[in-house]
């Protein structure tokens, strides 16, 4: 097996996308065979193909296929839809007037302009959202952003504002006080902790809301501003917006007055796969989202809490939980310490970890945790400013949930997208270090992955020339075939060519009669890049699998599909060589 990195690589597989205000673009679409013989047989300033203005005062030609491709220039073939796209100087005329004279030829076929389009973004009308852009939009634009945006657009309006097959997004935390901007679709108290000092526990039951006994207690309503911070109705004209309508919000009271015992979460987990619970309805709804904005100092995550994380997680559930606010390892703190749980610290509006943020190798991701609204009281519409890793948490679980309420995701493949999606590049240098985990997320990232693991086509080995056209591939092969073994070489894509921050992907090969995690195994290279192209490999013997690598631990074997590469799919271009 070898790697190929030679530059001419790029010349095929990159396109440029700009286009200069002295230029039009022009699409054929009709009788393209036609058209590549004019190309081929005439230069880029012949007659053959070009044509003339009216007042002869203006020329255009159809560029040379062969010369365009060795300059590596705009015009190209599209292999699939059996186009040619192809730019020319306006010369003081429209696009519109030069596809007409190309028409009025009558050599090309049809002729279009290619119009210039943009996305149709929507954003809410909330009053207060314009001060949730920072961490709604992309990285792009603002250091933590977390690309919410940019899912939204991907997925529609209608997904995210319309109740249609709602996920259960289960938000286990203290103080749950009701707003008109909020609807919590049910609830239940776990919360075992006395009301006062000597006292009887309490007992675990459907009402969820604020005991009366606590009312003189002045206590913030948590619960309410996580919830909203996930929930907030959108697009109703009323305070901030949340990250989706398209949820059924459940009120688990753990806590009371922000106080409690990990026992009583364990107990929630429980019901959540299922288990009966003295006083409780049983849990009616499906595996979804759920975020555990709380915590304590354990050293490692307890016994029993693994156990609840255990169960929910076999239900189908992905959990989600912050970091903690002690600016110490966040290996301390449970349950974002439990295995399988994604723990979430914090960062700032400019990139950097917060300074009260727990951190290290336990932390998955970080998003936003400083100047997040939610609303804090039943009594205002305005929402409030919130910090710590409560309110980063839930940026990330509404994110999930939106995607597993899109694509169906499990809990597996959610994790893998959030970490593979997730990127340090744009944060500070602390973060570079590994203290921030994987970076910050970019969801409308996570859902093309997710969208590719749900199809199968993320992780594939396919012949690198079948990214271009036939004639494009008669090209390479003439000029480079020689040297570079065009026709062996494949493209390889790991997780669709994302990779995470600190990650690696490790290809192996085992013969195609054997069986996985076996010692016939054999390593094929470890690559830094969601994307490779290797030459050499077996195609007909051997299957292919590969494994995340990250901090020198790497998980299981995935196979690859390997379809792409079969005989039936060698490029056309090859089969004549």
């Amino acid at each position: 097996m070898k790697l190929l990195t030679s530059v001419l690589l790029s010349t095929f597989l990159i396109v440029s996308t700009a286009v200069s205000a002295e230029s039009v673009r022009l699409v054929i679409s009709s009788d393209i065979s036609t058209t590549l013989n004019h190309a081929k047989s005439a230069s880029a300033v012949s007659t053959g193909c070009c044509v003339t203005s009216k007042l002869n005062d203006a020329k255009w030609c159809l560029p040379d296929m062969h010369q365009m491709k060795a300059q590596s220039s705009t015009p190209s073939v599209s292999k699939n839809s059996g186009i040619v796209v192809f730019e020319v100087d306006n010369q003081g005329y429209s696009a519109k007037q030069i596809a007409d004279y190309f028409n009025q030829d009558g050599r090309f076929g049809l002729v279009e302009v290619d119009v210039p389009i943009s996305a149709h973004s929507f954003r809410p009308n909330d009053p207060q959202h314009s001060s949730q852009e920072a961490y709604f939009t992309s990285s792009d634009y603002s250091s933590s952003g977390s690309n919410i945006y940019g899912l939204w657009d991907a997925l529609g309006q209608d997904v995210v504002i319309n109740k249609n097959d709602a996920i259960d997004i289960v938000v286990m935390d203290s103080v749950f006080e009701e707003h008109r901007d909020l609807t919590y679709f049910d609830g239940r108290n776990f919360s075992t902790t006395a009301l006062e000092q000597g006292g009887e526990p309490q007992s675990r039951s459907d009402d969820f809301t604020p005991p009366v006994e606590t009312a003189e207690l002045h206590c913030d309503a948590h619960g309410l501003g996580v919830a909203s911070a996930i929930g907030a109705n959108i697009d109703n004209s009323t305070g901030s917006a949340g990250l989706t309508n398209n949820a059924n919000i459940y009120a688990i009271r753990v806590l009371t007055c922000g106080n409690g015992f990990l026992s009583d979460a364990s107990e929630a987990l429980h019901w959540l796969a299922g288990k009966s619970v003295e006083g409780v309805t049983l849990y009616q709804g499906k595996p979804g989202v759920v975020n555990m904005s709380i915590g304590g100092n354990s050293g490692a995550c307890p016994k029993y809490m693994q156990n609840g994380v255990d169960a929910a997680i076999e239900a189908g559930f992905t959990l989600v939980a912050s970091s903690g606010n002690d600016s110490i390892n966040a290996a301390q703190n449970t349950p974002s310490n439990c295995e399988g749980v994604l723990s979430v610290g914090a960062i700032n509006e400019s990139g950097e970890l917060a300074d009260f943020s727990n951190f290290g190798s336990s932390v998955d991701v970080v998003a936003q945790g400083i100047d997040i609204l939610g609303y804090c009281n039943s009594d205002n519409d305005n929402a409030c400013w919130w910090d710590g890793t409560s309110f980063s948490a839930p940026l990330v679980a509404g994110g999930l949930a939106i995607i597993k309420q899109a694509t169906g995701a499990s809990n597996e493949e959610l994790t893998a997208a959030l970490k593979i999606s997730s990127s340090s590049d744009n944060l500070s240098a602390d973060c570079q270090t590994g203290l921030c985990g994987q970076g910050l997320p970019d969801f409308a990232k996570a859902l093309e992955i997710s969208q590719g693991l749900a199809s199968g086509t993320l992780h594939s080995i396919e012949f690198a020339l079948n990214e271009s056209d036939v004639c494009e591939q008669a090209w390479f092969i003439d000029y480079f075939g020689g040297k570079a073994r065009m026709c062996e070489l494949f493209k390889v894509s790991f997780y669709g060519g994302y990779i995470g921050s600190n990650m690696s992907y490790q290809l192996f090969s085992i013969n195609v009669d054997s069986t996985w995690n076996s010692s016939e195994e054999v390593s094929e290279g470890i690559f830094d890049k969601g994307t490779a192209m290797l030459s050499g490999l077996d195609i007909t013997n051997k299957k292919y699998g590969f494994k995340v690598c990250q901090s020198g631990l790497c998980g299981r074997i995935i196979e690859m599909d390997i379809s792409g590469a079969n005989d039936e799919n060698r490029p056309a271009g090859c089969k004549e060589h």
